[in-house]
């Protein structure tokens, strides 16, 4: 029978091809040559199954992967330099303890140019806290909750089954696949995508368009879609019992489930009928679950075939 952690050394060596290839569409992340000096630093930890990892990085990627059912936390650091004396000023510092463990990519020398890509293996159920000022954070397949945040670039969850809440605060695209758990996403200026949805989302962005497909939605379920300069689309399924507003701020609002509107009285004049295809407020069945959709474009609502 072969070790369990000769197999997490073997997916770690695929995560480290995986992080290489991806690096080559990321130059703008990253301004290194073939030519930069480049070190690994390796460390492992032991983590509780209810403990908490936290990486703060300043520049670079954070990979997360969850690999095996041990209790270690597996940490490769791919440091990056244009001049090989620039190594000593950047350092790896960690602190561990039985329930948390910490990790942070520090530097002597302000002006320094270098690049730290984090390719780390977790334990299944830790919660995780994820933080870099310049460089994308991907995480795959995970149980636990997952709290990402990276000032520019883009944020990848796939296959996540616990809370995520994901922020691109200056720029960067956050896509989710995936989703059992609750998700809450925002991001300055970048588009939102989540497919495979099973509970309740929550996505703001101020500049981009907002993509949701919910595969399921609990009859508790929140859906709060706001997309400040852009559109949403969202995908529900057949026979989905919901509460639905939506405001198409100069848009219009499309349906494909048959909807019951509310109530209202008025006079029919151009602004009126603008105003009712602009802004809708009715139920989709035995309205269960909330969805609120708020876009400065259109908004479209689409039906599957997958029931609630």
């Amino acid at each position: 029978m072969i070790h369990k952690k000769y197999i997490a050394v073997v997916v770690l060596l695929f995560a480290l091809q995986e992080s290489t290839l991806s690096a080559l569409s990321l130059q703008k992340l990253n301004p290194f040559s073939k030519r930069a000096e480049e070190k690994i630093v390796h460390k492992e930890f032991p983590l509780d199954r209810d403990g908490k990892l936290t990486i703060q990085n300043l520049n670079g990627s954070i990979e997360i992967s969850a690999a095996w059912n041990q209790k270690n936390v597996m940490v490769n650091a791919i440091v990056k330099t244009h001049n090989p004396d620039d190594m000593e000023a950047i350092k790896i510092v960690t602190n561990e303890g039985k329930n948390a463990v910490n990790v942070k990519t520090t530097c002597d020398q302000d002006k320094l140019k270098y690049n730290v890509d984090y390719v780390v293996i977790v334990p299944h159920h830790v919660a995780l806290n994820l933080i870099t000022d310049n460089g994308n954070i991907t995480v795959r397949d995970f149980q636990g909750k997952v709290q990402a945040t990276t000032n520019k670039g883009a944020i990848n969850v796939n296959n996540a089954h616990d809370l995520v809440v994901a922020n691109t605060q200056v720029a960067g695209n956050i896509t989710i696949n995936h989703a059992y758990g609750n998700v809450k996403a925002t991001t300055t200026k970048g588009a939102i995508k989540i497919t495979d949805a099973h509970n309740s989302i929550i996505a703001h962005s101020q500049k981009g368009n907002i993509e949701l497909q919910s595969k399921t939605v609990p009859s508790t379920a929140k859906i709060a879609l706001t997309a400040d300069n852009g559109s949403i689309s969202l995908d529900l399924p057949t026979g989905v019992n919901a509460d639905v507003q939506a405001h198409a701020l100069k848009g219009r609002v499309m349906c494909a489930h048959y909807i019951t509107l509310k109530p209202q009285t008025l006079q029919l004049t151009n602004a009126t009928w603008r105003e009712i295809s602009s802004r809708v407020e009715g139920t989709l069945g035995t309205a269960e679950a909330t969805v609120n959709l708020v876009a400065s474009s259109h908004i479209k609502i689409n039906e599957t075939s997958i029931r609630a």
